[in-house]
């Protein structure tokens, strides 16, 4: 478990520096910093409120949902082929 949160974090620096302009490479790289640190201090919090209000099943139930609509947020779309 640990090897497979561990591995996020450097993975995402790599791609956020890639893809930052060249001169304002440490401006983006502290946004990800932050945002991954807000990210880490709403998560627990809602998740908590959701686990005492609905039960710990519903916690799995919305991650899981968060996952998978991540995965449908990410994934690149197919371009249409132009009628000739």
């Amino acid at each position: 478990m640990g090897l497979g949160l561990g591995c996020g974090q450097p993975l995402s620096m790599t791609t956020t520096f890639n893809a930052s302009p060249k001169s304002r490479t440490g401006e983006v790289l502290g946004l990800r910093l932050a945002s991954n640190r807000l990210s880490q201090l709403i998560a627990p919090a809602f998740f908590g409120l959701v686990g005492s209000w609905l039960g710990i099943f519903s916690v799995f139930l919305i991650s899981g949902t968060f996952l998978i609509g991540g995965l449908f947020a990410i994934k690149p779309h197919k371009k249409r082929k132009l009628a000739s």
